[in-house]
């Protein structure tokens, strides 16, 4: 199955970066990022899973983009939960 994802709401990785995976607590399915680690919106059916994931995908693109301070704080902060 050929399911289109929009890229990565969180680091813009593309189709190739990312994949529909069943989640091992059993609650379903969600689109992985292998490049940032995001984990999308559960559902039990995988193409609704990718239908969450596209949503917030948009959603992001919607919003303005952080100032450059704002930017690195985020950046900072990931890489300290890491």
């Amino acid at each position: 199955m050929n399911e289109v994802k929009l890229s990565c709401p969180f680091c813009g990785a593309m189709d190739d970066e990312l994949q529909v995976m069943e989640l091992d607590d059993g609650c379903g399915n969600a689109v992985v990022c292998n490049c940032c680690g995001c984990i999308g919106p559960q559902d039990m059916r995988r193409e609704q899973a990718v239908g969450l994931w596209n949503g917030a995908a948009l959603h992001a693109l919607r919003r303005p983009a952080p100032a450059p301070e704002e930017f690195a704080q985020l950046m900072e902060a990931s890489d300290a939960a890491r």
